[in-house]
């Protein structure tokens, strides 16, 4: 049987590592970078998930995900529930706790509580985060600025991407190279009318605080 080699390189894993052109400092980098974004991912997903809560309740009462019978909230129920040990109860709350932000984003837009969670986005700018985003798209060669409710689909999008590959230890770093390589390009992106949406690496903690900004207003 080999023996592994418990150097810094093969721990981190060389496929890995390809990732971050070969660069253990980069792999660092990175992982620093998603400790700094962690707080915030973590206050808007809590903020979220207890919007989504509160407006569901009032439609369908305290106990609506044990109630429920939406094969995408049993299907949830049932996989935190397999988990645990056979017999255990949970509260309402500990199922809450427990959903992915994908599914309180789906939850969100089926219940169409993303003017809920975002009350206005007109001031919300995307080239703040990119200077290739835009506020707006063309339709039939007609400029149509982005709704509120399209403003706020793109966010959430945004916010799961950057959750789930921070929480996946992905490399927030990379960029796209357009195609002269010269310009640099967003790789977290949501594309809607034709129109990519992006955020630039330098920008990711800027954008979370400027959306939990968004979160907390009236």
């Amino acid at each position: 049987m080999n023996h592994f080699v418990k150097n810094i390189e093969n721990l981190i894993s060389a496929k890995r590592l390809e990732s971050y052109n070969n660069s253990v400092e980069e792999h660092s980098k990175n992982l620093e970078l998603i400790s700094k974004l962690t707080p915030d991912i973590a206050m808007i997903e809590i903020s979220i998930r207890n919007i989504v809560d509160f407006y569901i309740t009032q439609k369908y009462g305290t106990d609506w995900i044990a109630n429920s019978s939406d094969e995408g909230i049993v299907s949830e129920r049932d996989n935190i529930s397999s988990r645990l040990k056979r017999g255990t109860t949970l509260t309402h709350e500990q199922y809450l706790s427990n959903f992915s932000l994908g599914k309180i984003i789906h939850l969100a837009k089926d219940n169409f509580l993303e003017q809920k969670i975002f009350s206005d986005l007109s001031k919300f700018n995307f080239k703040d985060f990119a200077t290739s985003n835009r506020n707006f798209y063309f339709y039939n060669n007609n400029k149509n600025n982005f709704t509120n409710y399209e403003k706020s689909e793109i966010i959430l999008s945004l916010l799961l991407t950057i959750r789930n590959r921070s929480y996946h230890w992905e490399n927030l770093l990379k960029t796209r190279r357009s195609k002269n390589n010269n310009d640099n390009f967003p790789r977290i992106t949501h594309r809607l009318h034709e129109t990519n949406i992006g955020i630039m690496p330098d920008k990711i903690e800027i954008f979370l605080k400027s959306v939990f900004i968004e979160i907390c207003k009236e």
